[in-house]
This record gives structure tokens, sequence and C-alpha cells, in this order.
């Protein structure tokens, strides 16, 4: 019997578990399902000032203010009990609280907004923090603030989910989101110092060659591939997984060239197919006026680059009187020397971008190339529904280019690409506001050349006192008195942010001088934990940073790209000569140089005498070989057994005359 119920207890226990489980779940996402006794606390005040400074009974003001009888009498008692009837009336400055009280929290309001704060600066600058990580640092600040925490927390090491998800709930601006990749040299170069460089370039090439703003061009490349992303389609709620039809598993890539102008014209696309040799049939179905090329990659090299600038002066038709301005990035198949040389001569200037900064300084990657591969993802769609059991080739992809370039490359696309750029209308200020240059505070640093800054000024001689110059102190007004403020564990930022904030204040506020400003004990104490709070954020988990910069290397050979006028002829004869460094190290390669080989000495025939490296022992003494230390004679017969040297001249013989004990009694 006791064991039936035994069983019977822990049948009934699972039930229970589970049912507190879901109950869990559901008051952690409490939704209130009616608004009874739902008053705002100001209608309370007026009707406990009612009955307690007029003496109206309690059943006729519940009536009056729609409040239960049983509730208003509570308020009433409460009121009279702590004794504040003259003090809280309904002007007063403290009202009463009224209701249910929060619960009790961990941290304050101001340390979550502090721990919300770094939050949102570590995803700022591409070190967000998971779920996980969130939940342990928030365990690492109570413990190092002292804080009362459940003892889950303790067990754990880590706060719990229902801390973490009313957390998230008090800060909506809070949201866990999948990043994307990014690699570290996108998010180093592009900063204010390689964005100023592009623009001093573009701004010095305006004004030496007078170009029109109507005059800038910006080309790039695309990848369009006969196996595209299939678009988001309607299908079955629940189920796990939705297929779409594509042409196969890896598709062929074709080489798309684009170039459009800051006023909003195109010029026809420029094909490179991954094929040797060119047939016009290729493009059958491409856009009017365009042309295209081939090589065994399909990708933008030197060659293709001398056709595709032929291709861009035919329509652009650039002159003396109205020269052009191309923008392009740093790709080594944009330097080559033909390209460069045909388009100085048809006044063509390449001014290049920063090495990987085209996602925000180039009109094609910010407005037209985003919209222009949705719109091939929809093409391709629609070729396979209209072509069903087959499979695209290189050759259809002129056809689906030819519908979607002109849906993406429409003129408010692309002026809003170049003026999201700053670059049409110029506007090197509106593009720092807008540019978010956050990522790369991880690996800014100083550059080890300028870090040393000296004062030119002569010191007088030792112990004796010196003036410093006007020009070395800021003017910072009238000095105030010194006073003595609380001793606060403030950090870096700390100690300047709310100073700032506070001088401003005063100055928009407009007090007089006479105001009483001076700190509260309790603003003084949360003014503490906040800042302490801060602290000990940044000591527990502080923001990445990289160490002090240390002088350039070699990086192999390849020359670091910055922002550069590629047809200016200086930066031509440097690429000029890397390009014949290049042809000149393949060539050595291909083919080597016929130098005369050194034949090597023929080594004498070396005699019995050496040392010998094997395990062995001496027929004439029995010694061992590993623990003698001098040179071993091989015997000369067929048998080749090693004896010491000193055994082989007891025996009055040498290395070219040895023969063993043993070899000497077979022959007798």
């Amino acid at each position: 019997m006791g064991q039936v119920g035994q069983h019977e207890f822990v049948c009934q226990s699972e039930p229970i578990q589970i049912f507190f489980l879901n109950f869990c779940r559901k008051m952690r996402n409490y939704v209130r399902k009616t608004d009874r006794v739902k008053v705002p606390s100001d209608v309370i005040d007026r009707a406990v000032a009612k009955v307690l400074d007029e003496g109206k009974s309690v059943y006729i003001v519940a009536i009056l203010f729609n409040i239960p009888r049983r509730s208003l009498t509570r308020y009433v008692e409460n009121k009279k009990k702590s004794g504040l009837e003259e003090q809280n009336r309904p002007n007063s400055v403290s009202p009463t609280h009224h209701g249910y009280s929060s619960a009790r929290q961990v941290f304050n309001k101001e340390d979550e907004a502090l721990l919300a704060d770094y939050l949102h600066r570590s995803a700022d600058i591409y070190f967000g923090l998971s779920p996980i990580d969130v939940r342990k640092l928030a365990y690492n600040v109570a413990t190092k603030r002292n804080l009362k925490i459940p003892p889950s927390w303790t067990e754990k090491l880590s706060a719990g989910p229902d801390w973490f998800a009313s957390f998230m709930k008090r800060h909506p601006t809070l949201a866990i989101r999948k990043p994307e990749a990014t690699s570290l040299a996108r998010t180093s170069s592009f900063n204010i110092h390689n964005c100023d460089l592009f623009f001093d370039n573009y701004e010095r090439l305006l004004v030496r060659e007078k170009i029109g703003l109507e005059c800038v061009w910006n080309m790039d490349e695309v990848g369009v591939t006969t196996v595209s992303t299939p678009e988001k389609i309607v299908g079955r709620k629940g189920q796990k997984q939705i297929e779409s039809i594509v042409s196969g598993e890896r598709g062929v890539l074709v080489t798309v060239c684009c170039a459009v102008s800051s006023y909003g014209n195109t010029i026809p696309p420029f094909f490179v197919f991954p094929r040797v040799n060119f047939k016009h049939h290729f493009l059958v179905g491409g856009p009017l006026g365009c042309d295209g090329t081939t090589n065994k990659a399909g990708w933008m090299n030197d060659a293709s680059m001398d056709l595709w600038i032929k291709h861009f002066i035919t329509f652009v038709r650039p002159s003396k009187e109205r020269p052009v301005i191309l923008l392009l990035d740093n790709h080594s198949s944009h330097m080559s020397i033909n390209a460069l040389n045909t388009a100085k001569e048809n006044y063509v200037h390449f001014l290049s971008f920063p090495a990987h900064c085209s996602h925000r300084l180039q009109p094609l990657d910010v407005s037209v190339y985003g919209p222009m591969k949705k719109y091939i993802s929809s093409a391709s769609a629609s070729w396979m529904l209209n072509n069903p059991g087959k499979t695209m080739t290189i050759y259809d992809i002129p056809g689906i280019v030819n519908k979607a370039f002109p849906l993406a490359s429409i003129p408010s696309n692309i002026t809003a690409g170049f003026k999201k750029a700053g670059i049409v209308p110029f506007d090197r200020e509106g593009f720092h506001a807008t540019a978010d240059y956050n990522p790369g505070f991880v690996t800014d640093r100083a550059d080890p050349e300028n870090v040393a800054v000296s004062l030119q000024m002569d010191l007088p001689p030792e112990n004796q006192p010196f003036d410093l110059p006007p020009y070395f102190f800021v003017d910072v007004g009238p000095i105030a008195e010194p006073t003595v403020e609380p001793t606060v564990e403030f950090n870096v930022e700390a100690t300047v942010e709310p100073t700032v904030e506070a001088n401003s204040h005063k100055k928009r506020s407009g007090s007089s001088p006479k105001t009483n400003d001076s700190p509260t004990p309790s603003s003084i104490s949360s003014a503490s934990s906040s800042a302490s709070t801060a602290s000990i954020i940044e000591q527990v988990r502080p923001f990445p940073k990289t160490g002090p910069r240390t002088a350039p290397k070699t990086n192999n050979g390849r020359r670091k790209r910055t922002s550069s006028i590629l047809t200016d002829t200086p930066i031509k004869a440097v690429i000029e000569s890397e390009k014949a460094a290049v042809k000149t190290k393949a060539a050595r390669k291909i083919f080597p140089s016929k130098e005369p080989t050194i034949t090597k000495p023929i080594k004498p025939k070396q005699t019995g005498r050496k040392k010998k490296k094997d395990e062995s022992f001496c027929p004439e003494f029995a010694a061992r070989y590993s623990t003698t230390k001098e040179d071993w004679i091989r015997c000369l017969n067929n048998c080749g057994l090693w004896a010491c040297e000193s055994c082989v001249d007891k025996r009055g013989e040498d290395d070219e005359s040895y023969i063993c004990s043993n070899c000497s009694k077979t022959a007798l």
C-alpha cells in the first residue's frame, strides 16, 4: 500500500509541476484582463480630500468618483495613520502612492539605464553581448556592488532568465538581433581620416580641372549568377522548411559593369563572360547598346578594363571643355596602364575610393545595386516559371539584366545615392554627421610618428621662475573659489559629461545667481551610485581596444591603397612601376633565368674509417659502440662487422687492410 501511495503521489505531482511551469510563463507575460479598480492617483487624492477636509461620507464620495467603497475606506485610513493629512493635499508636491507597489528589483532605474547604455555602446562598436553574456554581466556588477541578489544567481553565477525578460521589457530600445558578419578591415578602414582624404582629392579635382557636378560618374561591378536567391513566397504556416526551384546547386558567375552619373544618367552595361572566345550571340536579349568580353574566370581584369573604358568614352563623349570624373574602387583591374592612358588622353580623371569604404561612399552600392539584386531575383524566378524543366545558362543573364537594370537605375535612386555619399551636392560635413564611425573605436590609435608633440619655447635656467606664453592657456573665464565636494569614484567619462550638462542646463534655464543650487544628499547618493555602477561595468567587462600602433609592416610586398587621383602623373608612374615589377616576377617564375649551373665537387671514395651510427659489438673485444667515444672501422670482407679503432691497431692493421677475426678464421 505504501508503494502504491508513493507512485500515486508521483503521478499526481507531474501535472502539478507542468501546471506550475505554465503558470510561471503566464505570469511573466501577464496581461491585465479588466479595467476594474484602475483609478488614477490624482482622482484618489481628490476623493480622500473630500472625505477628510469636507467631511462627506465615504459612500457618497465613492459613488461620485466611481471608486469602490472598501478601497476608498482603506485609502482614508492609510492617510490618517500616516499623519500626513495636511501635507498630502491634491496640490501637494509629492502625492501619496496608491495601489500595488512595484516589485523589488536588484538594480534601480539609474543602474539599469547605465547598463542599457553600455549594451548600446557595445553593439555600436560591433562587439555586442549575447543574452547569456548580459546575464553574467548583471551578476558580476551586482556582486561588485554588494547588492542583494536571489540565491539562484549565486548558484548559476548569472542572472536568471526572468530578470533578463523583465529587463528587456523595461527597456524597449533593446532587442535581440542576429548580427551580420563584418570584416575587421571594413571597420578599421572606414574612419574620418580616410573619408576626409577622399573628399580633399575630390574637391581639389573639381577646382583644378573646373569640372561641373553633372560630369561626375561612378562605375562598379556586380556579379550575377545563374542561381539566384529565391524571393519570399506565401506557404503553409508551421511548416519547418519551404523550398523553391532554382537552376542548380551552384551557379556560374557573369560580371556586369555599370556606370551612373550624378544627374541620374546611365550607360549600357558591360558583361564579362567566363569563356575563352567572345561571340556576339552572348548578348542576345541584353540591354540596347550593351557590350562585353570574355576571360577564363569571368571577372574584371586589365584587358576587360581596357575595353570598358572605350565603351564608356563612346557613350559619355568627354572633351577638353567638358572633362569627366570617374569614381571607382581600388581594385587592381581598375589600374590598368592602358586604361589610365586612354582615360587621360580623353579627359577622364580616375578618382579612387579609400579601401573598404565603398559601402558608404560609392553611390552604386548605396542605392542602386541593392534594388537591382532584388529585381534580378524576381526576374530569375519568372524565367524558371516560364521555362519549366530547363536550366538557366550564362547566355540568359543579359535578358534578365535587361529587365532588372532599368527598374533599379531610375534617376531618383541614382541621385539619392550621390546625395547620401555627400558627393553631389558636395556635403562633407553632412556625410560626417550621418556616417557611423563607432566601429572604428576599437582600432583607432595614434600614429607612432606623431605621438610626441614638442612645444617650441625657451626654458629659463634651473631653479628660476618663468611664465608660460599666453597662447598656452585657454580662456576659461573668472576662476571660482574652490568648494569641497563629496568624494565620488568617477571614471574618465563620468567626470566630464555631468559638469558640461549641468552648466548648459544653468545657461538654458537662466536662473539667477541667488538660487541655491547646492546638491541634496539624495542627489549626491544617486550620482555616486550611478557613477560607481558605470565604472564597475567597465571594470567587469571593458570595451575592447587594440594595443598601441607599431611600425608598418611590409605586408608581403602589397601596398595599402588609399584614395588618390589615379590619372595624375605621379600616381600613374607608381602604378606603372608596380605593374612592371609584378610582370617581371611572373616572368621569372614561368621562364627561369639560364644561369650556368654550379657542379658540386665529386667527393673522394670513402674508406672504411668512419663513425658507426647503429648499435654494434666489436668482434675483437666485444665492446659496445654506445659506450666508446672513438671511431670504428669496418671489415673489408662481406660480413660488414665494425671494430673499435684501438682493437684494429692492436692487430697491426688499419682502415685500408682490416679483416676481422671471424673472416680470418673462415679463410683458414
